[in-house]
């Protein structure tokens, strides 16, 4: 329980924090995406794959984030399983998406339904994150400003899961401006999003891997141009 937040041991200390907010997240995400799937157009294999995708996005770019640590626990199945991000899941889940539609001949969009759960679930996971303090890689670094906080080794860090339940906040008022269409909603949630972490990053512990820049910060590059890409096409062709 060492590291956990103290505002967390203080009450729940017995309950893991971040295994704790990781289900309820899953639960609400599949549930209002169960909720709205009535009148959608995204069939089950688009579905599944996206599913697929995530997890195993999550997981791999979770190995790479710390390839030092990663190597250390090879003979630590336990450890390494560990290892995920949801970065790499909204990647991966694209990706899943993108392969399925142009398996299917699918053309339209399909990404729209996922956009609200999503942002929701992320918002909760990271309640999670907050709560599980230092023991989680996502803590912020220490800071001398006045809103640091203690997440449960004694020194006053960045409380980088409360900026980035902002963050999701701000994103979710985006994509509710009128001429986002569905076409654009799920781009621009990926352009901002990715933005966010890549500028984020030096604020979190991982060291750059890629010259200067931290593996994170280069899966979230290659989701910023892959997202612009998208959306100067849609552009292009017009709605």
């Amino acid at each position: 329980m060492t590291g956990w937040h103290p505002l967390w041991l203080q009450t729940l200390p017995w309950l893991p924090p971040h295994l704790t907010f990781d289900v309820l997240a899953v639960v609400v995400g599949l549930g209002m995406v169960w909720r709205a799937r009535s009148g959608t157009r995204s069939p089950l294999p688009v579905s599944v794959m996206a599913l697929v995708g995530a997890v195993l996005g999550a997981r791999l770019l979770g190995l790479l984030v710390d390839p030092t640590e990663t190597w250390s626990l090879r003979l630590q199945p336990g450890g390494w399983m560990q290892q995920k991000t949801v970065l790499g899941g909204i990647l991966g889940g694209w990706t899943g998406v993108e392969l399925a539609k142009a398996r299917l001949g699918i053309r339209h969009s399909t990404a729209d339904r996922y956009v609200g759960p999503l942002l929701v679930s992320m918002a909760v996971g990271r309640l999670g994150c907050f709560f599980s303090g230092v023991t989680d890689r996502t803590h912020g670094i220490p800071t001398a400003l006045p809103w640091g906080m203690d997440l449960g080794d004694g020194l006053p860090r960045h409380p980088l899961a409360l900026y980035e339940l902002g963050v999701l906040v701000s994103i979710a008022a985006v994509l509710r401006i009128p001429f986002l269409t569905a076409a654009l909603r799920w781009r621009t949630f990926v352009l901002l999003y990715m933005g966010w972490r890549f500028a984020s990053a030096p604020l979190a512990p991982p060291q750059p891997t890629v010259g200067p820049l931290t593996t994170l910060q280069v899966a979230a590059l290659v989701g910023m141009v892959a997202a612009g890409v998208g959306l100067w096409r849609h552009r292009r062709s017009g709605p």
